[in-house]
């Protein structure tokens, strides 16, 4: 039994080695995503207080002005982590503008572009929505290098040491202890992240495969933007559905989009984001979906805290400081073990 899983062990790492380098550096850097935002694109911006509905409306509506209703796509609303506008327009991307006047963040935009470009590679392997299934795939094989790896290092646990993990020179017998030492020492972190990021891949391939489809239930009757109502109404209706809570993700009515649907977040959730979802009929104002993440059943809890685990956005600076840790531990990991190999052959 242990011959044969230390076999499917050696040779699943060697298939994936690649792809599990690629997923830890760029999972490195996406860490430090926002910090690298605030630093390179908006190093002067500070959020203070949060929006009243009243200005919220308004800046929303400018917004809608100057970039056209029918191209923004989406809006996120600035806060503690993301001090700034941003805007998704189709097509044209993301733009970043200052809450106070609205303009543009057009200071070292390249980083944006290279952060989106990691950020792709990370998620989807630049491959589209292959990519999630990959993804999942590749969580599967990293699931079971990670067990298979704690059931071959177990009758040694004794032999377990710190002095062991970073061992120099690096002889084969040398990088075969120091990759059980690291491996075993990143064990709990890497489970944790294998099993958030298969979740996520799995939750979204499931979403493509009985996708919710409102309009079944529900015919808006706005069929021009003089009958809809206002931006500041649709606001107040979505606060007032979710007390103690505050937009984050906002979805505005136009040519492409029926409904208004806003994404919300409530005062002490862990997700940054939240996971509370609002859409309102733009011509009556009646609310056609209510989800809300305090009421949700245990398993769709679980599924919420999988992405603020993952990523670590929105929570203490100790636990980016883990998972950067975790991800140059996995390079590191990574790199001993394909050594080891070299020399063996």
């Amino acid at each position: 039994m242990r011959k044969w899983i230390r076999k499917w062990h050696k040779k699943i790492a060697l298939f994936t080695s690649v792809v599990f380098l690629l997923l830890a550096v760029t999972g490195s850097v996406l860490v430090y995503k926002l910090e690298i935002i605030k630093v390179l694109v908006a190093p002067d911006l500070n959020f203070t207080t949060s929006f009243k509905s009243d200005d919220l409306a308004v800046s929303l509506d400018r917004i809608r002005i100057v970039w056209g209703a029918n191209r923004v796509q989406l809006v996120k609303a600035p806060s503690r982590h993301e001090p700034y506008w941003s805007v998704y327009l189709k097509p044209g991307g993301r733009r970043l503008l200052r809450t106070d006047n609205l303009t543009e963040l057009t200071q070292n935009l390249w980083a944006l572009e290279v952060l989106e470009f990691i950020r792709e590679m990370h998620v989807t392997f630049l491959i589209g929505w292959m990519g999630h299934i990959a993804g999942f795939i590749f969580g599967l094989f990293l699931f079971f290098l990670l067990l298979s790896g704690i059931y071959l290092w177990v009758p040694a646990w004794r032999r377990f040491s710190f002095n062991r993990v970073f061992l120099k020179p690096l002889s084969r017998g040398r990088a075969l202890v120091s990759h059980k030492n690291l491996g075993i020492l990143l064990a709990a972190g890497l489970l944790m992240l294998t099993v958030t990021g298969t979740v996520m891949n799995g939750w979204r391939i499931s979403g493509w495969i009985f996708p919710v489809d409102i309009s079944v239930n529900h015919q808006s009757k706005a069929t021009s933007p003089s009958e809809m109502l206002k931006t500041k109404t649709l606001l107040d209706i979505a606060l007032k559905a979710v007390p103690n809570s505050h937009p984050t993700y906002i979805w505005l009515p136009n040519e492409h989009e029926k409904y208004a649907k806003f994404r919300m977040r409530f005062n002490d959730e862990l997700h940054m984001n939240g996971k509370t979802v609002v859409v309102i009929d733009p011509s009556s104002g009646e609310i056609i979906l209510l989800d809300r993440s305090d009421k949700a059943s245990f398993f769709k809890r679980f599924l919420h805290i999988m992405w603020p685990l993952h990523a670590g956005y929105g929570l203490p600076i100790f636990y980016g400081i883990l998972l950067f840790s975790l991800g140059c531990g996995l390079v590191r990991l990574i790199y001993i073990g394909l050594y080891g190999w070299w020399l063996s052959k």
